[in-house]
């Protein structure tokens, strides 16, 4: 059985943190947690928290900013097609490569919805 992917429904996990820079856009980060005892110890010594920031422009600010964990992909897509003027095609395939590009990231994951057929 094949779903449409853009049913599913992204939402940010846990320590992920996002802002506004100067333009009014916004800015994700993510803290990298050290990994082994050594790096543990060698961020701790040096109070050292590497992070990666992703700096998202107009369309991506959008994007982060519709997602609540209860609209699926399906839905942003028509808000953003809606609020940019594009084609629906466009913006499915846009909301396509934000979700791609921030789960590449860890930066969101997906909750898959429960079909009627695998409810039982």
């Amino acid at each position: 059985m094949h779903h449409n992917p853009l049913t599913a429904v992204p939402f940010v996990p846990q320590g992920i943190e996002a802002g506004l820079d100067g333009a009014g856009l916004i800015q994700v980060r993510r803290v990298e947690s050290p990994r082994g005892r050594v790096g543990r110890t060698v961020y701790k010594l040096l109070h050292f928290r590497p992070q990666r920031v992703v700096k998202l422009d107009e369309r991506g600010s959008f994007f982060w900013s519709s997602i609540d964990g209860e609209r699926d992909l399906l839905e942003i897509s028509a808000s953003l097609a809606t609020r940019f003027g594009v084609e629906p095609k466009l913006a499915r395939e846009s909301v396509m490569l934000f979700t791609k590009a921030l789960m590449l990231k860890r930066l969101i994951h997906l909750k898959l919805p429960i079909h009627e057929a695998t409810k039982s």
